[in-house]
C-alpha cells in the first residue's frame, strides 16, 4: 500500500528516502547560488548549497526537484513540519486580521487571552545581548566602536560580552527567586 503523508511517501509502512535526481547542486540551484554570490550579503551562514523551493512535513524540495529531509526544522520554527495544515490555516486567519503584530506597538486582546489561558505571569525584562544599546552604552569596552557617542552594537566575538550576559542573568535569577521565596513565606505566615 502506498500513501502520501506530511513526511513523504510511505510504502508498506516505511518512509521513502530522500529523492536525488540531479548532481548536487543541480543546474537551477547553481544559477541561484551564482546570483546569491552577486547580490546577497555573505553574512548569511549556510552550511549546504540547498536552494529550497517548497517543503511539506520533513521533506524539502529544491529548485531542481531533489528531495531532502530537513532535520533542522527550519531553524526550529517548523517543529510541526513544513506547511502543516493547522499552521497554514492559523497563518491565513491571522493575515486576514492583522498582517503585523508586535506587542510593543499596540495592545492586543488575543495576547491577554493567551497569557491568561496559559497562566503566564509578567516577568521583569532581562537585559541580554539583543539589547545592544544597553550592553554597548553601559559597557563601552564591549562596543564595536567604543568611541561612538551612542554605541549601538556590541562585539559578539568578545567573550566578555557573554560573561556580562551571564552576570546579568545571575542577578535576575537571584532577585526573582528571592522575591518568590519571600512571597511563599508570607503566604504561610498568614
Amino acid at each position: 500500500m502506498t500513501t502520501k503523508t506530511m513526511t513523504g511517501t510511505v510504502i508498506d509502512g516505511q518512509i521513502d528516502r530522500p529523492k536525488i535526481t540531479t548532481a548536487l547542486p543541480g543546474p537551477h540551484a547553481k544559477r541561484v547560488l551564482a546570483g546569491d554570490d552577486q547580490f546577497i550579503s555573505p553574512s548569511y551562514t549556510r552550511s549546504y548549497p540547498l536552494v529550497a523551493k517548497e517543503g511539506h512535513g520533513i521533506v524539502v524540495t529544491d529548485v531542481d526537484g531533489n528531495e531532502f529531509f530537513d532535520f533542522s526544522s527550519g531553524i526550529a520554527v517548523t517543529s510541526t513540519g513544513h506547511c502543516h495544515p493547522d499552521v497554514v490555516a492559523a497563518i491565513r486567519k491571522q493575515a486576514g486580521e492583522l498582517i503585523h503584530m508586535s506587542g510593543t506597538d499596540f495592545y492586543y486582546e488575543s495576547l491577554v487571552t493567551l497569557a491568561d489561558q496559559y497562566g503566564l505571569e509578567i516577568v521583569p525584562e532581562v537585559q541580554s545581548l539583543t539589547h545592544s544599546y544597553y550592553i554597548a552604552s553601559a559597557h563601552r569596552e564591549l562596543a564595536e566602536d567604543p568611541d561612538m557617542t551612542w554605541p549601538d552594537s556590541y562585539c559578539p566575538s568578545n567573550p566578555d560580552s557573554y560573561k556580562l550576559l551571564f552576570e546579568i542573568l545571575d542577578e535576575y535569577i537571584d532577585a526573582h527567586y528571592a522575591s518568590r521565596e519571600e512571597e511563599s513565606v508570607a503566604q504561610f505566615q498568614v
